[in-house]
Order: structure tokens, then C-alpha cells, then sequence
């Protein structure tokens, strides 16, 4: 071992001791200096599961960013974290642990798209700004030049954009992240009312519903709209519900969808949840599908575990803040 710290775990607990650390193993753990006087642990056995890129890098699970990304909020932290998806680089913008913007290089989270799949923009509006943005003007600039947003509706819309970058991250299974402690600042800030801790708490709850909803999904699973004329009168026409709702009817099959979707694979199928969870749209799988196997049962019920725990040791706390004892 190269450095004066060890780490055992034979007596059932994590033990670490030492002066000083560079890089410390035992059979089960490994730890790793994190900053001045933090400590990095890593499970071994974790880390042989995640994918490794192309360049080497070790990939971790979407819940073990979750809780790095709750420990830089609750430690205040300031920089930017960038992240690899497998669908584009994020990069997420914190102030004193608060998530003020978050920016990206991909197509599908330019705030045009974003607007028009929020139904904040009509096809038509879209197409109209997106042909008299330049180097000079930006999107934004040019709604408010045209009057189709006002200043505030501008503050929302780019609040809206951030909202679905980062939801967008914890859609991934696993991601790669680096930590930028001194860099430039975030373009512009935005501030969300409930703070970043519900924030964040409803990211990681949309990515645990669009991960449970994409297992339920085969190559043969088709989509249903439910009483069309009905969502045709709702939806009207010229907005992207009624044009994925076009998309369906012409095929009803999921792999045809994805197909015709021009946007990514993950933005059709939220999508698609979204329609399914507002009562508009069903799905079928077949008969054979693997839906209720064990594999797929054991991890659905691990998910709502995994929820249950973190819920539970909110609710504690909530209870110790206010000297209250938890009733059992």
C-alpha cells in the first residue's frame, strides 16, 4: 500500500485509519482523496460493474451521482459539473450548492426545442425565430424583439430549459462526470423557488418513473391512442403532442415511432410516457413479452426501495429539526 492510510472491513463496519492518503484499498472498498482533508469511497465491487469508454474512463451508476450531486448542494459547493450521458455533455452550473444554469451541446436542449415540446411554442413560432437567430441575436433576444415572449415569460422559459437539461441527466442508467472547481461563470442564473434540494429530489424521481416506463417497453410493444377524436379536439393542431400523436397513428408500433422521431430516443420516449401517464395514449405489450420477469420484477421492486429509504431518512430529519420525536 502506497500511502498511510487502510481501510478494513472484516468486522462488519468500514474502518479507516491512517496520516495521510493517496490511495488506499482493501478487498471490498477503495478510498481516494476527494479535496483537502475528504475522502472519496468507492465499492470495489460497484465499480467492476460500470461500462468503461472508449478513453478509459469509468462510468458510475445514476444513483451514485445522485448522491454525489446531493453532497455538493448540502456542502455548498461552486463550480461546474460536466457530464457525459451517452446522448451529449451537460454541464450544470452551482453557487454556494445551488444550481443556477445548466448548459449542454445537444440539438434536442436548444430552448426552441425545448419550448415547442412544452407546448410553449407552436411549429410555426418556432420556425419564425429559429431563421432570425445569428451571432448577434440569440433565440431568447429574438422572442422578445418579436414580442412573442415578454421579459418574465423569457425567465420562466429559461428556467424551463435548465429544468429539462438536468432532469434529462438522471434519465441516463449511468453517466461520467468531472468537477470544475474554477471556471468561467454560468452564461446567465436562474433561481427555482423550491430551492435545488426539490429540485434535484424531482429530478431523480422523473428519472426513476422514465427508467421503470422504458422496461416495460418490447421491440413488438404498440402505442394506442385513446378516444382520438376526443385528443384531437383536447391537443389541437400546429404543437408537438398532436404531432406525436400523428406519428402514432400512422404506426403503432414502438420501434416504428423512434424511427420517424426526429428528436432523441429518450425525448420521444418521455414523451410518449408523458402521453401514456395523462390517460391519452396506451401501450400493449404482447402476450410473450418479458415484462413480469424476474429480473425485471427484482429491479422495479429495488427502485421502490431505494425511494421508500430515501423518503423515510427525509422524514426523520424533518422530525430530529423540529425536536419531534418519529412515531413507530
Amino acid at each position: 500500500m502506497s500511502s498511510g492510510y487502510s481501510v478494513d472491513s472484516s468486522s462488519g463496519i468500514l474502518k479507516i485509519s491512517g496520516p495521510s492518503i493517496e490511495n488506499a484499498e482493501s478487498g471490498d472498498w477503495s478510498i481516494r482523496e476527494f479535496g483537502v482533508g475528504r475522502f472519496l469511497l468507492q465499492s470495489n465491487e460497484l465499480t467492476k460493474q460500470m461500462p468503461i469508454s472508449n478513453d478509459g474512463n469509468a462510468w458510475c451508476s445514476i444513483d451514485t451521482f445522485t448522491d454525489f450531486i446531493f453532497g455538493v448542494h448540502h456542502r455548498k459547493w461552486s463550480g461546474t459539473i460536466v457530464v457525459d450521458t451517452g446522448f451529449g455533455i451537460k454541464r450544470v452550473y452551482f453557487l454556494d450548492g445551488e444550481i443556477v444554469f445548466a448548459g449542454t451541446n445537444v440539438m434536442d436542449d436548444r430552448l426552441g426545442e425545448v419550448l415547442y415540446r412544452k407546448g410553449l411554442l407552436t411549429i410555426d413560432q418556432l420556425m419564425d425565430t429559429s431563421v432570425k437567430v445569428s451571432r448577434e441575436k440569440k433565440f431568447g433576444q429574438v422572442l422578445l424583439a418579436s414580442g412573442v415572449f415578454s421579459n418574465l415569460q423569457l425567465w420562466d422559459a429559461l428556467k424551463c430549459q435548465v429544468r429539462e437539461l438536468v432532469r434529462s441527466i438522471f434519465m441516463s442508467e449511468y453517466v461520467y462526470f468531472e468537477m470544475l472547481r474554477d471556471n468561467a461563470p454560468a452564461p446567465t442564473q436562474v433561481v427555482f423557488t423550491e430551492g435545488s434540494y426539490s429540485f434535484l429530489e424531482s429530478c431523480h424521481g422523473y428519472g426513476c418513473m422514465y427508467r421503470d416506463f422504458v422496461a416495460r417497453l418490447q421491440q413488438d410493444t404498440e402505442v394506442q391512442v385513446i378516444n382520438p377524436e376526443y385528443v384531437k379536439l383536447e391537443v389541437g393542431e400546429g404543437n408537438f403532442i398532436a404531432d406525436l400523436i400523428g406519428m402514432i397513428e400512422k404506426s403503432k408500433n414502438i420501434e416504428d415511432i423512434l424511427r420517424t422521431s426526429k428528436l432523441l430516443e429518450l425525448n420521444t420516449l418521455a414523451a410518449l410516457m408523458l402521453l401514456v401517464n395523462r390517460g391519452i395514449c396506451s401501450i400493449s405489450p404482447s402476450e410473450d413479452s418479458q415484462l413480469h420477469s424476474d429480473k425485471l420484477h427484482l429491479k422495479k421492486l429495488q427502485n421502490k426501495l431505494d425511494i421508500y429509504s430515501f423518503m423515510l431518512s427525509e422524514v426523520r430529519k424533518a422530525f430530529q429539526m423540529n425536536g419531534v420525536s418519529l412515531p413507530k
